[in-house]
């Protein structure tokens, strides 16, 4: 009996230590699976790692040859845009000497506000009678040469604005034609376009704008004779592309 006891326990022991081991399998068989899992996921997340690195690339290459293009168009426009602004600069200088050749040059002031815009303003009083629009014969050699000046501009538009003094249109024939300085003022920058247009063929007329200021727009005092002239006056602003 005792050895049948023993032999029992031997048994069981030995039943419980397979169980043990049959645990253990299982467990390191899951383990197992767990592994291969995650090492399938991280074949396929390196896969796809890669596929998006040699997507990156190819972007980063487009993107380079991008950037490359658009340094080149850079440098073209900025070089276009400096050599209009020498241009620009050279019909200044040459519009100058010839006012100063004939004498007029006290009737026409050429301001450069930048290296790209400029302002040239005609003295009305030397141009057109008290009160009227009609050009007189003396203002169109100064047109002319400012024409031949705009031709050599082609990029830039013309901004031809009339100014008046503050005094009121008081002549009652005058005021018929024109009610305030408004209408005066536009009436002397229309003649100064058209006259541009008619006689300057090179010259489009999306180039052209004909504006009225009337007295609002003042550069000296009013109340005296000599700021009053100073307001009457045509501006030609040569403006840059855009602006």
């Amino acid at each position: 009996c005792l050895i049948t006891f023993t032999l029992l326990k031997e048994r069981n022991n030995f039943s419980a230590q397979i169980d043990e081991l049959l645990n253990e399998i299982t467990q390191l068989k899951s383990q197992l699976a767990a592994k291969n899992a995650a090492e399938s996921t991280m074949k396929d997340d390196l896969k796809l790692l890669l596929n998006e690195r040699k997507h990156l690339r190819a972007q980063l290459k487009d993107l380079g040859v991008d950037l490359e293009k658009t340094g080149s168009e850079f440098k073209r426009k900025n070089a276009a845009l400096e050599a209009e602004k020498k241009q620009l600069s050279n019909a200044l200088d040459e519009l100058q000497r010839k006012l100063e050749n004939e004498k007029m040059a006290t009737s026409v002031a050429i301001q450069r506000v930048k290296d790209d815009y400029a302002v040239i303003t005609l003295d009305v009083d030397a141009f057109f009678a008290r009160g009227s629009a009609r050009l007189n014969q003396s203002i169109f050699s100064v047109l002319d040469k400012i024409a031949d000046s705009l031709e050599k501009s082609p990029t830039r538009r013309i901004s031809v604005e009339g100014h008046t003094d503050n005094l009121p249109i008081r002549s009652s024939s005058l005021v018929k034609i024109y009610p305030s300085n408004w209408e005066l003022s536009a009436a002397r920058a229309s003649s100064a376009v058209r006259y541009l247009l008619e006689t300057n063929k090179g010259l489009s007329p999306k180039r052209l704008l004909a504006i009225g200021l009337g007295e609002y727009h003042p550069i000296a005092d009013n109340d005296t004779p000599e700021g009053r002239k100073r307001n009457r006056r045509i501006e030609i602003k040569l403006l840059p592309e855009g602006l």
